[in-house]
């Protein structure tokens, strides 16, 4: 759903690879991680990537937990909720500024995950896992229409859209 002319945002920037992706693509993309080492690597990635396209890329530190991502027509943040302590904030400040959002969570439910919480040492980066029914209590109560929740990994990627 990244095209020419929007405005993409990447939550959780990382190592830059979904930011020069939708820059390839042809968005205007918004790469935002907590972590400035984040950020610094996707600016190396994109420098190295696309650099004909690096002025199209905004940086910007930012817990989204604390503060609203800036408008943009769609945001994914992939490899950020095994991190998030308050996932209600941090949908809010995500869906409230955006049509689409793709999301990928660590399902409770799924045996590994379950296997995770009952034996603590597994859990090496203390990944936090939700069930599909409290992300899907907070889409309804913002306004935002789930359009698919595939399984992946030991979790699942939701599409969502604002109605």
């Amino acid at each position: 759903f990244v095209k020419s002319g929007m405005t993409a945002v990447d939550v959780g920037c990382g190592t830059g690879l979904f930011t020069v992706e939708m820059l390839r693509r042809g968005a205007r993309v918004i790469a935002v991680d907590y972590a400035e080492n984040a950020l610094e690597l996707t600016r190396s990635l994109g420098k190295s990537s696309v650099p004909d396209l690096e002025k199209n890329v905004e940086y910007l530190l930012l817990d989204v937990t604390e503060k609203p991502l800036p408008k943009s027509d769609v945001s994914i943040a992939l490899g950020v909720t095994p991190y998030i302590h308050d996932l209600e904030a941090f949908l809010v400040n995500t869906l409230t500024t955006t049509e689409r959002f793709y999301c990928l969570y660590l399902d409770k439910r799924h045996w590994a995950n379950r296997l995770r919480v009952l034996l603590p040492f597994l859990n090496v980066r203390r990944a936090r896992f939700f069930d599909s029914t409290q992300v899907d209590r907070i889409l309804a109560c913002h306004h935002f229409c789930l359009v698919d929740r595939e399984p992946f990994a030991t979790g699942f990627l939701d599409h969502v859209y604002k109605l």
